[in-house]
C-alpha cells in the first residue's frame, strides 16, 4: 500500500490489475457502501500511463512526495478513531506499527486539530463531532452526514410535483441554521 504499512485494516481494497491489497482509508474510502466495483492502485495507475484510473486520483499526484506515507497513515488513524472512545500512543504503535516519535507526532496533530482532547498524562478522548465534522472532510474529503442528508432530500424534493410556493417554503426551511452552524431540517422530511 502507499502507506508502506502491511497491518490490515477492517476495510481493504484489492487492485484489479496487480491483486495487491491496499487500505481503503489510504484511498479516502471509509464505508463499505462507497467502495468502487473496480479498484486500481497508485502503482498500476502510473504503469497504465493514462489507461488505468486510480481509485483516488489525488493520491497519484501525492505519491511522488515523501509525506504521502504519513498522510495515508493519518487517514487510517482517523478512520480507526471512529470506533474508539480513547486513544494513546500505545494504540498507535501497536495498531499501525509506528515508532513512538511518529505516534506522538500524530497525537500532537490530532490534539491541535481538536480531534482528540487530553484527559490525563498521555491519554486522550476522541471528539467524535470534531472527527466527523472537521477532520473527515479536511483529510478524507468525506462530506458531513448532514450534507449528504440534505443532498438526498433536495434530490427527492426536486423529483416531487409540488407547487412553486410550497417548494420555496420547503427550501427556505432546509437552509435554516441553528446557532452552531448546523442545518435544521423539518422533521417531516427526515422520514
Amino acid at each position: 500500500c502507499t502507506c508502506q504499512n502491511t497491518t490490515p485494516d477492517p476495510l481493504m481494497l484489492e487492485c484489479l490489475h496487480c491483486s495487491k491489497q491496499q487500505h481503503a482509508a489510504c484511498y479516502r474510502l471509509t464505508e463499505l457502501a462507497r467502495l468502487p466495483a473496480v479498484h486500481c492502485c497508485v502503482d498500476c495507475s502510473k504503469e497504465g500511463q493514462g489507461d488505468r484510473v486510480c481509485t483516488d486520483t489525488r493520491l497519484v499526484k501525492m505519491a511522488s512526495k515523501p509525506a504521502v506515507v504519513l498522510t495515508c497513515i493519518f487517514r487510517r488513524v482517523l478512520v480507526a478513531l471512529l470506533v474508539r472512545e480513547c486513544v494513546d500512543e500505545n494504540f498507535l504503535v501497536e495498531k499501525f506499527g509506528l515508532s513512538v516519535d511518529i505516534a506522538v507526532g500524530v497525537l500532537v496533530k490530532l490534539e491541535k486539530e481538536g480531534t482528540i482532547l487530553r484527559t490525563g498524562a498521555g491519554d486522550f478522548r476522541v471528539d467524535k463531532r470534531s472527527l466527523e465534522m472537521v477532520a473527515f472532510p479536511k483529510y478524507l474529503g468525506v462530506r458531513r452526514v448532514e450534507e449528504r442528508i440534505l443532498d438526498s432530500i433536495l434530490e427527492k424534493t426536486g423529483e416531487m410535483d409540488i407547487g412553486e410556493d410550497q417548494g420555496k417554503r420547503i427550501n427556505e426551511e432546509l437552509v435554516e441554521e441553528d446557532g452552531n452552524g448546523l442545518l435544521v431540517l423539518p422533521e417531516e422530511l427526515l422520514h
